[in-house]
């Protein structure tokens, strides 16, 4: 797994935002978008930031109901939302990436 930079104790106050999204890419290690992305969030916790803003993606294989279940990329960012969600921090969820209608074609 590539070397992740997290911020310093204390470089995210509780005035500040913190935004971020984990860049996915086929050829790295599949779990390593969701452990980057839990990273930054307990780091995000630890350092009281005051929003956590976390660029995500719906859950196809949810969506679908089963039906596709290929979606890594999708799958990832949905778990890592859902991990912040569980922290209990200020945090707002952005699923910019897909449009609802992208996912419910048969």
């Amino acid at each position: 797994m590539p070397y992740v930079k997290l911020p310093r104790s204390g470089s995210l106050g509780s005035n500040h935002i913190a935004y971020t999204s984990q860049v996915f890419a086929w050829t790295t290690y599949l779990g390593e978008e969701i452990a980057q992305g839990r990273a930054m969030a307990d780091a995000a916790k630890a350092a009281g930031v005051g929003l956590l803003v976390w660029s995500s993606l719906i859950s196809i294989s949810e969506r679908t109901q089963g039906r596709l279940t290929a979606c890594v990329n999708f799958e990832n960012k949905y778990q890592v939302g859902e991990y912040i969600k569980s922290l209990g921090i200020p945090a707002t969820i952005l699923n910019l990436g897909c449009f609802d209608e992208s996912a419910s074609h048969e």
